[in-house]
């Protein structure tokens, strides 16, 4: 006996018909079996999508679509990530899925303070079959965590940043501030003696007028 692909969905009934002969007498009878078939859950899930590098303290957004490509439903489909290091924002309860349904596991993701380097862990996925039978799919996710790093590798040796400090340049010397300001005070001097001067001859051309 062989099942169809759509058996489960409603349980089967195998009729069973018999006949016998007693004491020269003919006997028939018929008997109907139902006999429960389960479908197999076949819930596929996608490939996730997620960054596979970040810096210490940032966070991550991890999506994964959920396919029931079964021809019964499957219950309490739960969705958790597993990564020492990474912490999800919550856990995804998608419920029951229907044949044909599409569900997507969506959810933020940080890093624990001071974790750096690869970290690897697993999305985890626990659903049921009608008869309550639990099934658990793991698929593996990969991070590296790069510590945050402001110039690091240009630094000198021994992390002495003062190194990277402008040295002061050197100034002019005193004599050539002196000097220039000897120049502006004898400028300032010349153009007085002019004005004076001009001043001068004009009020003595208005006395000769006069």
């Amino acid at each position: 006996i062989k099942t169809t692909p759509d058996a489960g969905i409603k349980p089967p009934v195998l009729g069973i018909a018999y006949s016998f002969v007693q004491k020269r007498v003919a006997y028939e009878s018929a008997d109907a079996v139902t006999i429960p078939v389960a479908q197999l859950p076949n819930l596929q899930l996608d490939a996730p999508n997620y960054p596979t590098e970040i810096f210490a303290g940032d966070s991550l957004n991890l999506t994964m679509n959920l396919f029931n490509k079964g021809k019964s439903a499957i219950h309490n489909v739960m969705v958790v990530l597993e990564a020492e290091g990474l912490r999800a924002e919550e856990s995804y309860f998608a419920g029951n899925m229907e044949p044909g349904v599409t569900k997507t596991y969506d959810v933020g993701v940080s890093v624990d303070p001071g974790v750096t380097g690869q970290i690897s862990g697993n999305i985890v996925v626990t659903f049921e079959d009608n008869y309550g039978n639990e099934t658990r799919r793991e698929l593996p996710i990969s991070v590296s965590v790069m510590e945050m790093d402001f110039g690091s590798e240009f630094a000198p040796e021994g992390g002495d940043m003062a190194a990277f400090e402008p040295e002061p340049q050197p100034g002019l010397p005193n004599w050539v501030y002196f000097a220039g300001g000897g120049a502006l005070l004898a400028i300032a001097a010349i153009v007085t003696i002019l004005v004076v001067r001009k001043r001068r001859k004009k009020e003595g051309a208005i006395d000769e007028m006069e």
